[in-house]
């Protein structure tokens, strides 16, 4: 799966949110040969509250992802000990038709941080080949999949200083 991220245009994408996910993301190590993050994901039900669904941690070696998961205390006790603040955004999954006949739905999300990047939104689409044809919504703007500073391990740096 390849994904592409973009900045997000507009607040039109709420016309069609559905509960989403809490995630809690903190990095042990933001080293680009080896990125160790940890994170919690809450399911967030049709009243708001939250049910923890996993905690895990991943690694990235590149070319390989490695991902594990470990029990939701020891998420909490590793992301006290992250370097960063932790991230903290709600992820809304939209499933939109192409203009294609025949052609799947695409896949595409909005992550609304909150704490102290309240504020700032991302848009992005799941893609089975990185050739594949986008058909994005409207709220979709500029893309910045290659942009470091919209990196998730990135993006506490980015954001503090401006």
């Amino acid at each position: 799966m390849v994904e592409r991220t973009f900045l997000t245009k507009s607040s039109s994408w709420r016309n069609f949110v559905q509960p989403g996910e809490l995630t809690t993301l903190g990095y042990l190590s933001k080293d680009p040969k080896r990125q160790v993050s940890v994170e919690i994901v809450e399911i967030l039900g049709r009243d708001a509250s939250p049910h923890v669904a996993k905690a895990q941690i991943t690694i990235i070696q590149p070319p390989k992802v490695f991902n594990y998961l470990i029990p939701i205390e020891e998420a909490r006790e590793l992301l006290i000990g992250c370097a960063d603040s932790p991230l903290s955004y709600t992820k809304y999954m939209f499933g939109i038709s192409p203009r294609t006949f025949g052609a799947d739905p695409q896949v595409w999300y909005v992550k609304e941080f909150t704490g102290p990047y309240i504020g700032y939104v991302l848009t992005g689409v799941e893609l089975k080949e990185p050739s594949e044809q986008i058909f994005p919504p409207d709220w979709v703007g500029t893309e910045v999949t290659e942009d470091p500073k919209y990196q998730l391990y990135n993006l506490g740096e980015f954001l503090i200083k401006g």
